[in-house]
């Protein structure tokens, strides 16, 4: 790579690493990361498609166009980030037009001014969670630094989501916690209880219904009782 393009991927680097650190929300530092590429890259829009099982969605966009570019892809089950999603790390698009391996999607997408595209997938702890798409208006032959570039991106994309589910991990795990202790509290407070009777008379309740304690805390925590109690406390 020249040191010219070097410098350009070092620059896009950093700015994405500000993106993602100093938005306040992942939906946010997605879309700075959106807004940002086109400009960075010299590709003139930016979307990132987000799958769970087999529903897609694109989370954040630079522009309405490829945004709706991104829908047709979902509505036919046929186009480029669907399958970086799915099947190869990325697709190259020179000419979406006339690319034959997406016959129905591609004319469709052209005629929204799409000329062409390159699609990564966004993996997230190994698995395997959407796509970049790096959209031109022209047809466009693609080279090392445009894929330099894209993989760039859906690095980025990928930390930004990888730090937003762990932020939601914890939180779920604080949360648990906080009501768990509540319930313990409910539980010794109207039975009499000590603090360790009051823990195993849940646990036995979790156990003889199936669910997880949090479910029985939850329970506990609305209706100030512990269902079952009068046939397994000590």
């Amino acid at each position: 790579m020249a040191d010219r393009d070097e410098w350009i991927v070092s620059r896009l680097a950093l700015q994405l690493g500000r993106d993602v650190v100093d938005a306040p929300g992942v939906e946010d530092s997605l879309q700075r990361v959106a807004d940002g590429v086109p400009a960075a890259t010299g590709f003139d829009a930016c979307s990132v498609t987000l799958v769970d099982r087999t529903r897609y969605r694109t989370a954040v966009s630079s522009h309405s166009y490829v945004t709706r570019a991104d829908e047709l892809q979902y509505e036919l089950d046929e186009g480029p980030c669907v399958d970086a999603a799915q099947d190869q790390e990325h697709y190259t698009v020179r000419d979406v037009a006339h690319d034959v391996r997406w016959p129905r999607w591609g004319p469709q997408a052209a005629e929204l001014g799409i000329g062409s595209l390159l699609a990564v997938r966004v993996p997230v702890d190994r698995q395997v969670v959407g796509a970049i798409n790096l959209y031109g208006t022209e047809k466009r032959d693609f080279d090392l630094d445009d894929l330099a570039a894209a993989y760039l991106v859906a690095g980025q994309v990928g930390l930004a989501l990888a730090s937003a589910l762990r932020i939601e991990h914890l939180r779920t795990a604080v949360e648990s916690r906080t009501v768990i202790g509540q319930a313990q509290g409910i539980v010794m407070q109207r039975y009499g209880l000590d603090a360790e009777t009051a823990w195993r008379s849940m646990t036995r309740v979790s156990q003889h219904r199936n669910v997880k304690v949090r479910e029985v805390s939850e329970l506990i925590v609305r209706d100030r009782e512990l269902p079952g109690l009068a046939e397994t406390a000590e």
